[in-house]
């Protein structure tokens, strides 16, 4: 018997596991519609990794239904949208945004991973989320201010600048 990928024919039994707190979705053939499906029916899910550009997924499900998600990691374009629909959300790594993400008050931890600040806008976003932020990790991210990151992220108990490239 050869080994198969987890399709949407499975989603039916990771369904059955009422007491996930941790998924991983990378590499799986599950279509946003099953990947939500998944996602609303775990009562106690808090940690969400997935491989595919989230937009799909969100269009699938409502906040009622993923209120106990605390975290995301993906490829986000509009990070307010997850905001959204999760809004409970306390932890974002995100690949990539497209939009403005100096209103994510709610976000204490947050994970820019291999971007260049000026492209993602970073100092906007430090002005608006910076104060209320725990834990920042700007590891392999170029063109980054620490003046900026130490002015407005006076409340940071963790940060990581792992090979971080600053500018003057």
């Amino acid at each position: 018997m050869s080994p198969k990928r987890v399709y949407d024919s499975s989603v039916i039994h990771l369904q059955k596991l009422r007491n996930l707190a941790f998924l991983s979705f990378n590499g799986l053939n599950v279509t946003p519609m099953d990947s939500g499906r998944i996602i609303c029916n775990l009562p106690n899910l808090r940690h969400i990794t997935w491989a595919k550009i989230v937009g799909a997924l969100l269009l699938t499900v409502t906040k009622d239904e993923i209120q106990t998600v605390k975290s995301l990691t993906r490829i986000v374009r509009n990070a307010l949208s997850v905001v959204a629909k999760f809004p409970f959300i306390k932890h974002l790594s995100l690949f990539e945004a497209k939009d403005n993400l100096s209103t994510l008050e709610a976000v204490s931890e947050f994970t820019l991973v291999d971007c260049d600040s000026d492209i993602f806008k970073l100092t906007k976003v430090l002005h608006g989320i910076g104060p209320t932020l725990k834990q920042f990790d700007l590891s392999n991210d170029t063109n980054v201010s620490i003046r900026e990151v130490t002015n407005c992220c006076t409340h940071l108990e963790i940060l990581f600048l792992d090979a971080c490239k600053f500018i003057q």
